[in-house]
C-alpha cells in the first residue's frame, strides 16, 4: 500500500497533514460535536489498518513515526471533522450516551511505546483541534480513552496529567 508523499494542508499550529482515503466513516449528522478522544493505537504502523479492516475501526488522525516519512512525526486524515463520524470510540460511555462516535473527534497515537516526539507532536495537533472548535463556538471537552471506555483499555499510555498540561499550554485562545 502506498501512503501520500504530499501534504494535503498545514494546520494553524504549522503541522503538516496528510489526507488518507477510504476508511470507514459515516455522515456526523445533527448530533453536536463534543469531545476530543485521544487513543493510542497498541501498534507501530497502523496507518492501512485504520484506512481498512474488518472490525470497521476508523479515526480522524493518527499520528507516528513510519520509516517511509522521515525522522519527524507525520500526522495522517481520515476523515471530516465536521461532517463524518469515524468509529474509534469502541466500548465507550459518557453520561448517558453510550456510543461517543457521532459526538467526538479522535485521534490515534502509535504505541506504545508512544516516542516522545510523537506525544509532543500529538499535543500540538490536540492543541489546534481544540482551538478551531472554540472559534467555531464549541469548547470540546478532552479526554483519554481510558476515560470512557467500559471495559477498562487503558489509553493513551502516558502522564495524562502531563499531556493535558501541554496540549492546554498549546491552544493560547
Amino acid at each position: 500500500m502506498s501512503f501520500p508523499t504530499t501534504p494535503a494542508y498545514q494546520n494553524d499550529a504549522g503541522q503538516d497533514v496528510y489526507f488518507l482515503s477510504g476508511a470507514n466513516h459515516s455522515p456526523r449528522g445533527t448530533n453536536p460535536i463534543r469531545y476530543l478522544v485521544l487513543h493510542h493505537t497498541a501498534g507501530k504502523d497502523s496507518r492501512a489498518y485504520l484506512q481498512q479492516n474488518a472490525l470497521g475501526v476508523s479515526c480522524h488522525y493518527l499520528i507516528g513515526l513510519y520509516p517511509d516519512a522521515g525522522i519527524n512525526p507525520r500526522i495522517y486524515k481520515y476523515a471530516s471533522e465536521t461532517t463524518q463520524q469515524t468509529y474509534t470510540q469502541g466500548f465507550s460511555t459518557i453520561g448517558t450516551v453510550t456510543n461517543l462516535n457521532p459526538y467526538s473527534v479522535s485521534i490515534e497515537i502509535e504505541g506504545p511505546p508512544i516516542d516522545s516526539n510523537v506525544l509532543d507532536e500529538a499535543a500540538t495537533l490536540a492543541a489546534s483541534i481544540l482551538r478551531y472548535w472554540h472559534n467555531l463556538g464549541i469548547d470540546l471537552l478532552l479526554i483519554g480513552h481510558k476515560h470512557v471506555d467500559r471495559q477498562g483499555k487503558q489509553d493513551p499510555n502516558c502522564d495524562w496529567t502531563d499531556l493535558c498540561r501541554t496540549i492546554y499550554g498549546r491552544v493560547k485562545l
